[in-house]
């Protein structure tokens, strides 16, 4: 399975940006997911309360709402 992720998603979770939020929520997340990315993007869908659209059903585990 092949992935790309858009950039910001890392260098907001590096740059610490406290209005995010994400690098905190990333670190307070179960290991339900290894992929750093997937995490990240997770702690992003929490932070700002927005719907991810996936396939990949571990992202439940989360809390995050999904979509598809």
């Amino acid at each position: 399975m092949k992935y790309m992720i858009d950039t910001h998603v890392l260098l907001w979770f590096y740059g610490a940006d406290p209005a995010l939020g994400v690098k905190n929520r990333v670190s307070e997340l179960p290991f339900h997911h290894r992929d750093p990315f997937d995490r990240i993007l997770a702690a992003q869908s929490l932070v700002e309360d927005i719907p991810m659209i996936s396939a990949d059903e571990s992202f439940d585990r989360y809390g995050v709402n999904r979509i598809f």
